[in-house]
């Protein structure tokens, strides 16, 4: 059942992240055609020139409502894309860990937890973040000083105490163990596990294309193509670092029986 399942949501990926594309390559060789004469983009008009004899009518068409709902549902839009591509991330992490044996069966509980960070972080609110509030906080050109800014405070403020530890928290309201907890698992998995050093490698050159190249209303679609990759790796961590706290759980108690027996056996047989 789970094999079907994951074939489903991949496939289901597949077919947004190739929608995405349609859209998104075609606005970026337009945005780097033009870049001289328009050094701003503007927010959702960034239009799509393709070359309509080059194909068929019907794509074409296909194209532009994949990029007509982008543009006037950006919030649906981004909710479904990243939610659908976070739960096939997952599917395939938790393949990869039971092929490995390091994993029994499949975890929905986790797989759910996936889709609502995706969706909802990942998704509608980054939409509103990257979309809104950066070109409030640092202006809306693709300059070399603009965008470092944005990438400097996305990747240093918002990656390690907002963007990483709502993944976390996501996580325990799923599975229903506390706040604090699930912050003690993220603090772990950063120090024992470089979880920021592996975020950082992959989206810091990432971003530095978001806000530069890509263009507004496709941001979200970008991010979401990169981070079904980047996802495969923070699942395969926290489930990393959910085994150890379950092993060291597990072995506490047993490390105690062993010293409770062998003080009742010094005092049974002082000599």
């Amino acid at each position: 059942m789970w094999r079907q399942v994951q074939l489903v949501l991949v496939s289901l990926a597949l077919f947004v992240g190739t929608c995405s594309s349609f859209v998104v390559l075609p606005s970026v060789i337009s945005h780097l055609s033009n870049v001289d004469a328009r050094p701003k983009l503007a927010p959702y008009s960034a239009g799509i020139n393709i070359n309509r004899g080059s194909s068929p009518t019907g794509l074409n068409a296909f194209v532009d409502t994949v990029a007509t709902f982008y543009k006037t549902k950006p919030y649906l839009a981004a909710f479904i894309t990243c939610g659908i591509k976070a739960s096939a991330a997952d599917a395939i992490a938790q393949r990869i860990e039971m092929s490995k044996k390091t994993q029994e069966k499949a975890n929905l509980r986790r797989n759910a937890a996936y889709i609502l960070y995706g969706g909802g972080y990942q998704g509608i609110f980054q939409e509103y973040l990257y979309n809104h509030i950066f070109p409030v906080l640092f202006g809306a050109g693709t300059d070399v000083l603009t965008v470092f800014n944005k990438v400097a405070f996305d990747m240093f403020v918002l990656m390690p105490f907002l963007c990483l530890p709502f993944s976390y928290l996501s996580k325990s309201a799923i599975f229903g163990y506390s706040p604090i907890e699930a912050i003690r698992r993220y603090t772990g998995d950063v120090r024992v596990r470089g979880l920021l050093k592996k975020c950082w490698g992959i989206w810091i050159p990432v971003q530095c294309m978001t806000f530069s190249i890509v263009p507004e209303f496709l941001r979200i679609s970008f991010i979401a193509f990169v981070s079904f990759f980047w996802l495969i790796i923070l699942s395969k961590v926290s489930a990393k670092g959910e085994m150890d706290t379950m092993n060291e759980d597990d072995t506490a108690p047993k490390l105690c029986s062993l010293q409770n027996s062998s003080e009742m056996c010094m005092q049974s047989n002082p000599h």
